[in-house]
């Protein structure tokens, strides 16, 4: 076991109220267990109303005086154990039963405990090769204190309302499988530096506090139980490679899992339903693989530095955010999710940086399909965004150096991409349509290259930047039958309109709306109000653009200062020239990284070119 940094939840509460619970229960929750109907009836060999204790290094309290007195039966090897069987403890003051420092073969079987004492009620100390299986415990404060064991199963147990149900630490290699675990007052199942357990097919139900709990602990496997009606379904405290897998969790009040300071997990095809925080929550936890899961109502977070996480092919409704990552998590994936119908947005990254956001489909969400918040150098491509309350994606406010790329985003009431005060963006190969607003909107963003994609049928404009959105290049864009004008600038300066292919749009192909030093070359703009028109707006270049079946080829009004040269009206002149892609290149270049003094080169070039 590997020393770590000891983390733990610390539960503060009255010792007269649990005593006053566990009195109550007693009296009045009968002990039963709906869990398995086959479970055998209690035959009773004996009472016992005091502590038994078996100490193999004691010669006064050892296996053989326990088999002289009629505790058990049995030799202890492997082929007849040691059985302590149907017995009844009914013990006021103290444990029922201790076992230390054994390692000889036992079974703790069909017996029934009763322990209103605020003590463990069977403690095993140093102890291995042991089975308790088909036991009762009853309104117990503590069923099961273990420490410093190996080798133990526990199994088909009806444990019932008891304080903490399983405490286990320092310890390795136990099976915990086929208990039922109902009504525990604080924590049903807690490991405390324990290793090589298997946690199998219980039901754990209706308990106050965890249902499962791990602490500083390594190879756990916890397969195919039932956790329903508990504050957290499970914690996992700075504990790694451990597997959480087949399991359903339901109506936890806080989260469903929740892993704080873990790392190499696996959490797949789990169903977890109904988790008034979130499904899953990954607080500063690295190198996790979250698969396969479906999570209704209470979707997963990421947060806290966690990094190098993925998650992968998720399916996350009925949430308040499909995923939430934030607080500098980084290099996490994010692929192959399913998240649809939540409150707020499907994807929501906030102060995270480096992460990658892929195939996903994210539709039919009640904000955003995707939202980046103050989040840098995260890749965003072949995700499919559609039918969402308000834009497919934001990229917001100084969410700069992302890539977004090859992603379908239609049918969303709002923009289809929405990009405000962020800089330095790759925004390349997207297919944009049919949503209720722009295209894409720009707001106050600057050295932006927009490039191939396609932003087609949309209900306002195709591309509409405002608010200083400067410096920017357009290139090699489709932007076609739009309701509004193809590209619109709007109070933006020293950008770059060039090779796009802007027809059939509802107004002008190409708008400029006091907007100055801009320059609009080689673009084929056919069937528009006007192929280009600027209003009030100067000093910008329209050069050698095709311009056909417009009403108006290209206009201005309240402008000055403006150059159209080259630019061809009617299919009875030659067609435009376009730039050499290596001259291009040079342009482009400047117009990011030096803005309006590119227009002088720019003219220069283009003036050299006609002659």
């Amino acid at each position: 076991m590997k020393s770590k940094k000891k983390s733990s939840i610390i539960f503060i509460t009255s010792i007269f109220f649990l005593t006053f619970v566990l009195l109550f229960l007693q009296m009045n929750v009968p002990i039963t267990s709906t869990r398995d109907p086959e479970l055998r009836g209690l035959r009773t060999s004996a009472t016992y109303t005091s502590v038994v204790e078996i100490d193999a290094t004691d010669p006064t309290k050892n296996w053989s005086i326990a088999l002289a007195t009629g505790v058990c039966t049995g030799s202890g090897t492997s082929g007849d154990p040691y059985i302590i069987e149907d017995h009844l403890f009914q013990i006021t003051t103290g444990a029922a039963l201790v076992i230390e420092n054994s390692r000889a073969y036992f079974r703790l079987e069909n017996c029934t405990y009763t322990n209103p004492a605020l003590a463990p009620t069977v403690v095993m100390i140093n102890t291995s090769n042991g089975i308790a299986i088909d036991n009762l415990f009853g309104a117990v404060y503590q069923a099961f204190l273990i420490d410093n064991c190996s080798q133990i199963s526990l199994t088909h147990n009806n444990f019932t309302a008891c304080g903490f149900t399983i405490t286990i630490s320092n310890s390795k290699d136990f099976t915990i499988n086929l208990n039922y675990i109902a009504y525990s007052v604080y924590d049903s199942l807690t490991l405390d530096n324990c290793e090589d357990f298997l946690i199998e097919d219980n039901d754990i139900i209706f308990n106050t506090i965890l249902g499962i709990f791990l602490d500083d602990c390594e190879d756990i496997t916890i397969v195919d139980n039932l956790i329903d009606h508990s504050n957290y379904g499970m914690v996992c405290v700075v504990s790694d490679h451990v597997s959480i897998t087949n399991n359903e969790i339901y109506e936890s009040t806080t989260d469903g899992i929740y892993l704080i300071g873990d790392e190499f997990f696996t959490v797949s095809g789990n169903t977890i339903i109904n988790s008034t925080n979130t499904g899953l929550m990954n607080q500063d936890s690295h190198n996790n693989t979250i698969e396969s899961n479906t999570f209704i109502n209470g979707g997963m977070e990421v947060n806290s530095d966690s990094r190098d996480n993925e998650l992968i092919n998720n399916e996350v409704s009925l949430s308040l955010y499909g995923i939430y990552v934030i607080g500098d998590s980084q290099f996490n994936l994010l692929e192959g999710n399913e998240l649809h119908h939540n409150s707020l947005e499907g994807i929501y990254i906030a102060n995270s940086h480096n992460n990658s956001i892929t195939d996903n489909n994210i539709y039919t969400n009640g904000d955003d399909g995707l939202q980046i918040f103050q989040g840098s150098n995260n890749i965003v491509t072949s995700n499919t965004l559609f039918n969402n309350s308000d834009d497919g994606m934001l990229i917001d406010l100084s969410s700069d150096n992302n890539e977004i790329s090859d992603n379908t985003v239609n049918f969303n009431r709002g923009r289809g991409m929405y990009i405000y005060s962020a800089d330095l963006l790759d925004v390349r190969g997207n297919n944009v349509f049919d949503n209720g607003e722009h295209g894409v909107e720009i707001y106050n963003s600057v050295s932006l290259l927009l490039e191939s994609n396609n932003f087609n049928s949309n209900n306002l404009s195709g591309i509409y930047a405002r608010g200083s959105s400067n410096n920017n290049v357009f290139l090699k864009n489709n932007v076609n039958n739009n309701l509004e004008h193809g590209i619109h600038l709007d109070s933006s300066d020293s950008n770059l309109v060039t090779q796009n292919t802007i027809n059939n749009n509802g107004l002008d192909g190409i708008y400029l709306d006091s907007s100055n030093n801009n320059f609009i070359t080689s673009n084929t703009a056919n069937g528009n109000t006007n192929g280009v028109f600027l209003d009030t707006s100067n000093n910008n270049f329209v050069i050698g653009n095709n311009l056909l079946n417009n009403d108006v080829c290209y206009n201005e009004t309240g402008s000055s200062g403006n150059v159209f040269e080259d630019n061809i009206c009617s299919s009875a002149e030659l067609p435009a020239v376009p730039l050499d892609p290596f001259i291009l290149g040079i342009i482009i270049g400047l117009v990011i990284g030096l803005g309006a003094l590119a227009a002088v080169l720019i003219l220069n070039f283009m003036r050299g070119r006609k002659k």
